[in-house]
């Protein structure tokens, strides 16, 4: 068998499930969608998600996020006071790959809560000293290596 009719038969299987179709209807409606984003418009949480369509979006959201980075790279978008990118490889235990998770989710609750204000205020709002207009966060918190469960898809 061909590494192309293993990958039409893992893809026959995922998309074998109703809410598979579903969220990659959204998918494909929306152009993008995050796991949060998926996880809360299905009431379903990321790791009851098969793996094959994990991977998919996270491959695509990866490619998404990269290319918009580099074009504010290249555009002065991490000139402005405030804008971030950093890196921090850690070593955590289970507990705290949970911790950290969480915090990031907050993280991202957070991060909406002021959008959602921001919006609220409109640009009627009195004038600030920085920058108003739109910005990206793309929070990455993943293992470094191969997975535990060795499956991988090629």
């Amino acid at each position: 068998m061909s590494g192309g009719e293993a990958i039409d038969r893992t893809l026959v299987k995922a998309l074998g499930h109703p809410l598979r179709l579903r969220i990659l209807e959204v998918i494909t409606d929306r152009g993008e969608a995050s796991p949060v984003t998926l996880a809360r418009e299905f009431d379903a949480e990321w790791e009851q998600l098969p793996v094959v369509m994990r991977r998919g979006v996270a491959r695509r959201l990866f490619s998404q996020i990269f290319s918009e980075a580099s074009d504010a790279g290249r555009m002065g978008g991490f000139d402005e006071p405030g804008a971030v990118i950093a890196r921090l490889p850690l070593e955590l235990d289970q507990q705290g790959w949970r911790e950290l998770s969480e915090l990031l989710a907050d993280t991202l609750r957070r991060a909406e809560e002021l959008e959602r204000r921001s919006q609220e205020r409109g640009p009627a709002a009195e004038p600030t000293d920085g920058p108003v207009g739109s910005s990206e966060l793309a929070i990455l918190h993943f293992r470094v290596g191969a997975p535990s469960g060795g499956d991988s898809l090629v």
